[in-house]
């Protein structure tokens, strides 16, 4: 498939495009919005709209619904990113139906929507792609079989077992105390749910098997990577590295007779692209229907680089980024997207990309 057929488009979810337009004052504090629309009134003398005036009349419309008992002050930095996401949410759904370029330079400008870094998988958007993906997938599939490469506390093998298909998780936690928390939680899956199946692998996904060094951050017991760049971000002190066993992902596949993937979702700070890699002969041969990622300061550590992302997978992937507000597309590598803030992508098999993002407008 051309990858021209694809153009640069952001999508909003449903669910977060009816909390703009409802302007939920219970979820995002009006002061700040206040005080952004402000900001935003000063920066439309230095951007070329074609009806100036259209856009002010727009923003005061929304400035009367959030103006009431205006408390000029920040709680948190989270507060502010929270309402400049609200706002770009909301540009970019006038620039989808105008056309307008000025509001999309704008957009450009302020980077709105881009910063998700600390929220959890409900806030950050990650809730919304997958329920949409497992969902398109499930008519197709079934079971679904779904990876989580650095499960973690298994919030998302937790989100995925909402939907109501047949799902089969392979889940992969190499720290011993995380995947016997795993265990734990989900233990009785399998036997109560005839749907799903969670399978708890206590060893790490790469480019290589073996054994290797797992460096935990002193601060916070859930963060942990092989790069040992990453590891001495954590925290000044340093931890001792457990020893952990590694796999190839195709390696993995063959061993339990699984010929193809639905969703394959990789965190494992900063060696996603390396995890990617072990499956080579899956993605060559596309029998990866959509491989979600994180990048961010972590890829930087470990030397790696978006790029690196779009020359593994761009040949058979249409990529987006997931954020709070919606995924936006992005189809062709450019520097500007080389920007190490905190985010993650999916990857769409081409296949199936255009009805699939029908499906997300729909």
């Amino acid at each position: 498939m051309n990858q021209s057929k694809f153009h640069t488009n952001f999508i909003p979810y449903k669910k977060q495009s009816e909390f703009i337009n409802g302007l939920n004052q219970e979820k995002i504090s009006p002061s700040v919005l206040a005080i952004l629309i402000d900001s935003l009134f000063d920066s439309f003398n230095q951007t070329d709209f074609k009806d100036k005036q259209k856009y002010k009349t727009i923003l005061n419309h929304l400035q009367e619904k959030i103006t009431s008992n205006i408390n000029k002050s920040f709680n948190s930095s989270l507060e502010v990113l929270h309402a400049i996401r609200t706002f770009g949410n909301f540009f970019r759904i006038v620039a989808n139906e105008e056309g307008n370029e000025g509001i999309k330079n704008l957009i450009r400008q302020f980077e709105f929507g881009y910063h998700a870094q600390a929220l959890n998988i409900e806030q950050s958007g990650e809730s919304e792609i997958l329920t949409s993906a497992l969902s398109y997938l499930g008519e197709k599939s079934n079971p679904l079989i779904v990876f989580d490469v650095g499960a973690n506390k298994g919030d998302f093998i937790h989100e995925a077992l909402k939907l109501n298909y047949g799902i089969a998780i392979h889940s992969f936690e190499p720290q011993t105390y995380l995947a016997n928390a795993l265990n734990e939680r989900f233990k009785a899956i399998s036997n109560t749910n005839n749907l799903h199946e969670v399978f708890i692998r206590s060893f790490g996904l790469s480019h290589k098997n073996g054994e290797f060094d797992l460096f935990k951050s002193s601060k916070d017991n859930v963060l942990a990577s092989t790069i040992s760049k990453v590891g001495d971000s954590f925290s000044e002190k340093i931890e001792r590295p457990e020893r952990i066993e590694l796999m190839r992902g195709d390696d993995y596949c063959i061993s339990n007779n699984i010929e193809t993937i639905d969703y394959l979702k990789v965190d494992t700070e900063g060696s996603e692209l390396e995890v990617i890699k072990g499956f080579k002969s899956l993605i060559e041969n596309r029998l990866i229907r959509m491989i979600q990622f994180e990048y961010g300061v972590n890829t930087s550590l470990a030397s790696n680089t978006l790029y690196d992302f779009y020359s593994l997978l761009a040949g058979e992937y249409l990529l987006a980024r997931i954020m709070p507000e919606g995924v936006e597309l992005r189809p062709k590598y450019e520097i500007t997207f080389e920007d190490f803030h905190w985010s993650n992508y999916l990857a769409i098999d081409k296949s199936i990309a255009n009805q699939f993002i029908s499906y997300l407008k729909n």
